[in-house]
């Protein structure tokens, strides 16, 4: 599930520039304020994964991979909303990072003999999440262009 839920972030992520820059049209230079605020919203939402661990682990679970669909398949359908977009672009930050802490939170214990083993584990599925994500973004862009990578993600 890790694996899956990582691939879609960054089939989507790996392309949110030229997803800014071309369906969205903001200018180059408003990608940096753009990716701060998606920074700034992922320390948010590590608060919100803890806080949704600490108090239901299903939930917690759950809730951000939902946000995260939600972010990655809205720029499908209104990336061409500069507003709508960058808010999408923040709750990819947020929704992500609560995911990371939830997993973390949920190794500890479902794996208290092995957490080192477990934590390994997890590694490994984000980062073949994050090598399939990208992959899969290379093949659709020049065939498909930046806008399938938010389709696709968001499945």
């Amino acid at each position: 599930m890790a694996t899956l839920a990582v691939t879609g972030a960054f089939a989507g992520y790996t392309y949110v520039t030229p997803f800014l820059t071309d369906v969205s049209h903001f200018p180059a230079a408003a990608i940096g304020p753009l990716l701060l605020v998606r920074g700034i919203a992922s320390l948010l939402g590590v608060a919100v994964g803890g806080h949704l661990a600490d108090r239901d682990a299903r939930a917690a679970m759950v809730v951000p991979r939902a946000a995260q669909s939600v972010a990655l398949l809205g720029p499908y359908v209104l990336g061409d909303v500069p507003l709508v977009a960058a808010g999408l672009v923040a709750l990819t930050g947020l929704a992500f990072s609560a995911m990371c802490t939830a997993a973390a939170s949920r190794i500890l214990q479902v794996a208290p003999g092995s957490v080192e083993l477990a934590s390994a584990g997890v590694s490994t599925a984000f980062n073949v999440g994050i090598t399939a994500g990208a992959f899969i973004g290379s093949v659709l862009l020049p065939g498909f262009g930046v806008r399938s990578t938010a389709l696709v993600a968001g499945c």
